[in-house]
C-alpha cells in the first residue's frame, strides 16, 4: 500500500509539472507607436508607451491577450492582431484579427484570443488604424512573449 502512495504521489508530482510547464503566465507588455515585420523585427523605433496589453497562454493550447489602447487617434478604430512567430509572408493578411474603436480622448481596449501555433516561439500584438494603416501602428515587442525558445 505504501509503494501505490508513492507511485501515485510521483505520478501527481509528475502530472501537475507538465500542466504547469505548458502555461505562460500573464505578462504586461508596453504598447508602442512601432511597426514591425513579420517575424517582430523592428522597422521604426520604439516610442513611449500607448498603453499596455496582458498577453498570457493557458494551458488549453491558446493565447489571450487584453488590450488597453491609450493616448492614441480619436475615435478611431483600429484592426487588431495576435501575432506569432515566426510567420511567412504574407503574415498580416491571413491572421484572426478583432477590431478597438477608440473614444475622443483616444483611448480604447478590447480581449482578443486564438489558437496556439504549435511552431510559434514568440508572440506580439499589432493594431493599425483602418483610415491610416501604414502611419498610425501600434505593436508590443515579441522578445517580451516567449513562448518556446527557438529550436
Amino acid at each position: 500500500m505504501k509503494q501505490l502512495g508513492k507511485t501515485l504521489a510521483l505520478w501527481l508530482a509528475i502530472t501537475g509539472t507538465t500542466v504547469t510547464a505548458a502555461a505562460i503566465p500573464a505578462k504586461k507588455l508596453t504598447i508602442t507607436r512601432t511597426n514591425r515585420d513579420c517575424g517582430g523585427a523592428l522597422i521604426s523605433p520604439e516610442t513611449d508607451p500607448f498603453g499596455f496589453v496582458n498577453l498570457v497562454k493557458p494551458a488549453s493550447g491558446k493565447l489571450v491577450a487584453a488590450i488597453v489602447l491609450q493616448g492614441a487617434t480619436p475615435t478611431a478604430t483600429y484592426k487588431v492582431r495576435l501575432l506569432q512567430v515566426p510567420r511567412s509572408p504574407p503574415c498580416y493578411s491571413n491572421v484572426p484579427s478583432t477590431t478597438l474603436v477608440t473614444d475622443s480622448l483616444g483611448y480604447g481596449n478590447t480581449n482578443f484570443q486564438q489558437p496556439l501555433d504549435p511552431t510559434a516561439t514568440a508572440a506580439f500584438v499589432d493594431l493599425n488604424n483602418l483610415a491610416d494603416p501604414n502611419d498610425d501602428y501600434f505593436t508590443t515587442n515579441p522578445d517580451n512573449f516567449i513562448i518556446r525558445p527557438p529550436a
